[in-house]
Parts: C-alpha cells; sequence; structure tokens
C-alpha cells in the first residue's frame, strides 16, 4: 500500500503478521504509531499475476506483481492473457487522471487510490473499473498504444448543491421578511 505509518489506540500484540511489519515510532497512553517496514505499493501499476483474495486483508501481502480480487472480479478476469506494458501518467489533478498506454496485452492497471463507484474510465471506449487489492481502483486496459481519461463523476451530486442553493436562498428571504416584520 502507498502508506507509510499506521495508528492504533492500543498497542497491536495479537497479529503476528502486523507486527514484523511495523515498528513501533511513537507512543502515549492514548495512541500508537508505527511506522510500516514493507516498502509501499507506487501509486500505479501494471500487474503481472492476478490472484483471488483469499484471506482477511489484515494477512494479505500485496506487492507489485500482483492484483488482488474478489471472486466475481477474479472469475470474469482470471483468463485474460496479460504481458508487458508500458503505462506513464500525464496529468494528474484531484478528480481526473490522464494516462498513456501500450501494450499487445490485456493488462489490469492497479491505482493505489480508493475506489468508488463514481469512478470512470474512457479513451475510444469505455473501460471498466472495479475495486482491486481489496480497497483501490483497477481498469482493464485492452491491447493497443492509446490515452485513458479516469475521472470522478460527480454528476449525481449536483442535484444536492442545486437544492442546498435553493435551501440557502430561501432561508435568506424568510430572514429578510422576519427582520422587516420585527422592524
Amino acid at each position: 500500500l502507498s502508506i507509510n505509518y499506521a495508528y492504533s489506540t492500543r498497542e497491536i500484540k495479537n497479529y503476528p503478521y502486523l507486527i514484523k511489519n511495523l515498528d513501533l515510532y511513537w507512543s502515549n497512553e492514548d495512541l500508537y504509531i508505527y511506522k510500516i517496514k514493507s516498502t509501499t505499493l507506487p501509486y500505479y501499476y501494471i500487474a503481472d499475476n492476478i490472484k483471488k483474495i483469499g484471506k482477511p486483508f489484515i494477512e494479505t501481502r500485496i506487492d507489485i506483481n500482483e492484483v488482488y480480487l474478489d471472486k466475481n472480479n477474479f472469475d470474469k478476469f482470471k483468463n485474460i492473457k496479460n504481458g508487458p506494458g508500458k503505462i506513464t501518467i500525464n496529468n494528474i489533478s484531484n478528480s481526473k487522471m490522464k494516462f498513456k498506454y501500450k501494450s499487445n496485452y490485456e493488462n489490469i492497471l492497479v491505482i493505489s487510490d480508493a475506489f468508488d463507484n463514481n469512478w470512470k474510465a474512457e479513451s475510444d471506449t469505455k473501460h471498466e473499473v472495479f475495486k482491486v487489492n481489496y480497497f483501490f481502483k483497477g481498469i482493464l486496459l485492452k491491447p493497443g498504444e492509446y490515452e485513458i481519461d479516469v475521472y470522478f463523476d460527480n454528476k449525481k451530486y449536483f442535484f444536492g448543491i442545486f437544492l442546498s442553493i435553493i435551501s440557502i436562498i430561501i432561508i435568506y428571504f424568510i430572514y429578510l421578511k422576519v427582520r422587516k416584520i420585527n422592524n
């Protein structure tokens, strides 16, 4: 994971897998901060091996050569013919990323960033975005050379924003009317 430190409100003793990968960095009676010993994953990478989630997250060690999928996604993608590929990121902002991809094989792009159903990926066609490595985004990349736009589709929030603005305006006019009556 792309995490260097972990914290807990109690000392971690009962998880042998965790303890061997953590060094106590700082503590007091209410908080324990641990430095994670293992190397972190890059922000994005193409996985060489596809594996099915078989253990709880806390017992799984994920490395740059692997992508872990839940049962449904594993069954869907286990037979892809993955192989060497080149991926670079050209642009990144809060809710948008642009990648350049080149390969003669299908591959799964892993982005070590929180998965949400509102993430979309498009090039000339739409690409499926799905959960990988328990928490992150994965995108199936078809063979070829192209750019992929990955973005957070926030359209469903527009109605809530519109409703909030209308509510503020209504409350403001009520306030003005009450103030006028009181004066």
